[in-house]
């Protein structure tokens, strides 16, 4: 009876490690710390913001099969893995493509929105967004976030504001 009942813990930590180590992109998965994209150098980004850092690999395969890429962006929020935005080539063939392999890896989007260009996935632990922009315009990016460190980056933005918030208030 003991044998089974530590069979029975055994086999769920193995489940529970197993399910937190599942890949995102190409074999990173969420919290992974900054040595997991090495060789790597700070980066700039439009998607800069309060708590995040933004990496880039030094030497990136830039294609997802035959979808062309410009860059990949790391971004990690208390030295964890949180988002990775996949710069597109701006080509029509090029985003039809990247158009079919996301629908073909996630099956039909969960929210769409026209006007802006952009496609959704939301899954239980992470959300995938295709945005795709006009010919000639900026590039169609692909983004991959977790969920739970989302949630956790947007509540230490919030808890900043309100310490900045009383600050101001305190200076006058």
């Amino acid at each position: 009876m003991r044998k089974i009942g530590l069979f029975a813990i055994v086999t769920l930590l193995l489940l529970s490690v197993s399910a937190h180590a599942d890949s995102v992109f190409r074999g990173l998965c969420w919290g992974d710390a900054l040595n997991a994209i090495v060789p790597s150098y700070e980066s700039n980004s439009e998607f800069e913001e309060l708590g995040v850092e933004v990496y880039r690999k030094e030497s990136e395969v830039l294609n997802l099969g035959s979808v062309i890429l410009n860059r990949i962006e790391y971004h990690f929020f208390e030295d964890q893995l949180f988002r990775i935005v996949v710069f597109a080539n701006n080509e029509e063939d090029n985003r039809e493509a990247a158009q079919a392999m996301l629908r073909s890896r996630y099956g039909k989007h969960t929210k769409q929105n026209i006007f802006l260009g952009e496609v959704t996935w939301a899954m239980s632990d992470t959300t995938v967004i295709w945005r795709w922009p006009f010919p000639g315009t900026y590039e169609p990016t692909i983004t991959f976030v977790s969920n739970r460190l989302a949630k956790a980056l947007s509540d230490y933005q919030e808890e900043q504001k309100a310490i900045q918030a009383e600050k101001d208030a305190k200076s006058w």
